[in-house]
């Protein structure tokens, strides 16, 4: 089956997140289970959450502290019984999926379509500023270590290293924006990509809205 456009994964996961919320009870467990079960078909790899003891530590954390103070929090039975911790699970998932499914250039492209003018040229600097922050990082770091000054005054020396670090990036997105403005580059002359639905985006989308409206709508 041919892959999903970018507006086909934005609805799907839209829709599962919208029954994800509004689903309680024994429901919360059967849009997890649809969740899995896009995932294991569309993007396996999207599961990793599943196998990071963090996440399940974290889980564990909040439902453990939920039970021990509920005499305080008065929290609800549906809270108690779990299904809360499944609903944040199918987000945590649908999250996984989205991010791993849609590239950053596809959903600038189509938050633009959307309106969002300038987005793409945003999302292109912080990409590009990004590696240079953390080699701006890396060589004040080894600067202050070789002239010592992370034996004494640290506060002063972490001082200088922020400013030191954030000047660097200043100066650099001042440069990039210097050179698209001198080649005529404004966001709202910006060429538009076309994003379209395609007949996959809908069938995926008609399964998903199936799964929620059945699973929401059986007493």
């Amino acid at each position: 089956m041919r892959r999903m456009g970018s507006l086909g994964y934005t609805l799907v996961v839209f829709t599962l997140l919208i029954g994800a919320v509004l689903a309680q009870g024994w429901r919360s467990a059967g849009i997890l289970c649809a969740t899995v079960a896009l995932i294991l078909w569309l993007q396996p790899t999207a599961l990793a959450p599943l196998r990071s003891w963090r996440m399940w530590f974290m889980f564990a954390l909040v439902g453990g502290s939920v039970w021990l103070l509920r005499p305080i929090l008065q929290p609800t039975d549906e809270l108690l019984s779990g299904w809360v911790l499944l609903r944040g699970l199918t987000i945590v998932l649908l999250l996984s999926f989205y991010v791993q499914s849609v590239g950053l250039g596809e959903l600038a492209l189509l938050l633009e379509r959307l309106g969002v003018q300038g987005l793409g040229f945003a999302l292109g600097v912080a990409l590009n500023m990004l590696p240079l922050l953390l080699e701006s990082l890396r060589n004040t770091w080894a600067a202050l270590r070789m002239r010592g000054g992370l034996r004494r005054r640290r506060w002063q020396t972490l001082q200088r290293l922020l400013v030191t670090v954030l000047a660097n990036g200043l100066r650099r997105a001042d440069e990039i924006t210097a050179a698209a403005e001198a080649r005529g580059y404004h966001p709202a002359r910006a060429a538009r990509a076309e994003v379209r639905l395609q007949r996959v985006d809908l069938l995926w989308e008609l399964v998903a809205v199936t799964s929620v409206g059945v699973l929401l709508l059986l007493p």
